[in-house]
């Protein structure tokens, strides 16, 4: 079984759970832009990561209704 890892494009802040980083970031498009999170940041960043899904889809509901 491969090992998953949290990693974190250093120039825009997109996560990604694979076991090795990315090479290129979808979101800004920046090569080998992914850092590793250590594990005693992992959980923070999840839920953080979390929060914002959320945010965004409370923001767009909000759209939707207007």
């Amino acid at each position: 079984m491969k090992e998953t890892n949290m990693w974190e494009c250093d120039s825009c802040g997109v996560v990604e759970y694979v076991a090795t980083p990315p090479g290129e970031c979808e979101k800004c498009w920046k090569i080998n832009s992914f850092v590793k999170v250590e594990e005693d940041e992992v959980d923070a960043k999840r839920e953080a990561d979390l929060a914002e899904g959320i945010k965004q889809d409370f923001e767009e509901e909000d759209e939707n209704e207007n």
